[in-house]
């Protein structure tokens, strides 16, 4: 009596059935490639914004430390020139690579000397005061070196003397190219009057 009603059997559709290879999901090789291709654009142009910022960071830098050497070193040279009381070099309207200078300290006459020296760029202070001399490098040369050695310093006018400083300050490896993101220059210029020599 089960059988008795064939017409409703080719209905019932058999609960394990094997799948065609057609109807099977995954990638095609076309697929995998175009993801492919795109993650490597994607890592491509990633990688060269961060290269560019680290370029940009490093410039940055670079230029700060020889800002800030060129302005430590115009400072010192700005405070002490302030005081003094007549100028041995340059002479007037010549240029040159040293500026010596008198100005008292404590009551004792301070003959103060910075010299640019011409291989390696160093800037250095000499203090003569009787028969004590002290010399200290202001630029050392290394991370920062003066690529003007000869017209850094000019006297433009006495009674009260005026000075004009104009350093051309570059990063202290003079291989770099100066298209090098770790090289770097600026141009510091300045002019001080000695008011100690006001008359």
């Amino acid at each position: 009596m089960i059988f008795a009603n064939t017409k409703y059997l080719h209905r019932v559709k058999p609960v394990c059935k094997r799948k065609d290879r057609d109807e099977q999901k995954g990638f095609t090789l076309l697929e995998l490639l175009i993801v492919i291709a795109l993650l490597t654009i994607t890592v491509g142009v990633t990688g060269d914004i961060i290269l560019s910022l680290v370029r940009s960071y490093s410039k940055t830098r670079v230029t700060n430390e020889v800002e800030q050497t060129g302005n430590l070193a115009m400072s010192k040279i700005e405070k002490e020139f302030r005081a003094a009381l007549s100028v041995s070099s340059p002479a007037l309207g010549d240029t040159g690579d040293e500026l010596s200078f008198i100005r008292v300290i404590d009551g004792v006459e301070h003959t103060i000397t910075y010299t640019v020296e011409v291989t390696g760029g160093l800037l250095r202070r000499e203090d003569i005061n009787g028969t004590n001399i002290s010399t200290a490098a202001i630029i050392d040369g290394e991370e920062s070196a003066i690529k003007n050695p000869d017209t850094a310093f000019s006297l433009v006018q006495e009674n009260p003397y005026v000075v004009k400083i104009n350093f051309e300050l570059r990063q202290g490896d003079s291989t770099l190219p100066e298209t090098s993101p770790f090289a770097s220059k600026i141009d510091l210029e300045t002019t001080v009057v000695a008011r100690g020599s006001y008359r």
